[in-house]
């Protein structure tokens, strides 16, 4: 019968840590290959059963990463907050970026990148990854033109952007002759500062193609009554405001009764709100 393993030291038992980390708290090179203890990256391990989200995912490849090598792409874009589509998100891999002309990073598990990305990294939730326009411009193989322009709204979310308005354009500027700029460019031309949500940005696409009115996104209301409601797509011109609503605005009672009162005060000053979901077709 095997001899039962000796117990990880209290310090690597709630994190992913090194082969070098595991050595200097009396754990051997044999000992990690216990049962109770696996493998993510070179170098790197986690207790069995220990959960990991994708930012501490990211913390533990960067680890015995070299400095020069961040997250990117995909990871990078959920990070930031960026609306990506399903396929998207449940890719278990990590997209990683070497600066400069380094050789690109090569793991089980991860997608390499290499290149000048046009501006120093940042750190968020303790993770080294490119900046937000960065992102997005990284975006270009794995997603449409229109996916594209949902993703890039959310730079300019009125209530918490990622990045100035300029900073896309000035970017694809720099990008002049390399591969996939004319869809970013062709995507750039889509986006609108103003979009609070991804389901707020397919609205407005689909409404502009049937040639009809979008005003303006997220429009500050005042109504007779004093309050201050906000407005999707409103059009001023023809008192009309088109929403989108997501899941929320239906599986929340205390969202759904504010949705109520807030139709009423709008439609009691002549305002027509036209709403949609996901289950709306674009005919429709």
């Amino acid at each position: 019968m095997p001899k039962p393993a000796a117990p990880l030291a209290p310090e690597l038992r709630s994190q992913p840590f090194t082969l070098a980390e595991a050595a200097l708290l009396g754990a051997s090179s044999t000992r990690l290959r216990r049962a109770d203890v696996r493998r993510l990256y070179r170098g790197v391990y986690a207790p069995i059963g220990l959960e990991l989200d994708l930012a501490a995912r990211c913390r533990a490849f960067l680890l015995t990463a070299p400095e020069h090598w961040v997250i990117c792409g995909v990871t990078a874009a959920m990070l930031h907050g960026m609306p990506l589509p399903r396929r998207c998100e449940e890719d278990p891999r990590l997209h990683a970026h070497a600066l400069g002309g380094e050789n690109p990073p090569r793991r089980r598990g991860v997608r390499g990148s290499r290149g000048d990305p046009g501006s120093a990294p940042v750190e968020l939730h303790g993770v080294r990854l490119l900046g937000p326009t960065e992102t997005w411009a990284g975006l270009e193989p794995f997603l449409g033109i229109d996916e594209l322009a949902v993703a890039g709204d959310r730079l300019w979310d009125p209530f918490d952007p990622l990045a100035g308005e300029a900073e896309p354009g000035d970017l694809i500027d720099r990008m002049e002759g390399r591969r996939g700029v004319r869809r970013l460019s062709a995507a750039h031309r889509l986006m609108r500062p103003g979009a609070h949500s991804p389901g707020e940005t397919r609205l407005r696409l689909t409404l502009e193609r049937a040639g009809m009115p979008t005003g303006c996104l997220n429009q500050r209301i005042v109504a007779s009554s004093g309050r201050v409601f906000y407005g999707d797509l409103v059009v001023e011109r023809y008192r009309t405001i088109f929403e989108y609503d997501g899941e929320q605005h239906r599986l929340d009672d205390r969202q759904w009764g504010r949705d109520v009162s807030r139709t009423n005060a709008l439609a009691a000053d002549g305002w027509l709100l036209v709403r949609f979901t996901k289950r709306h077709d674009d005919a429709e």
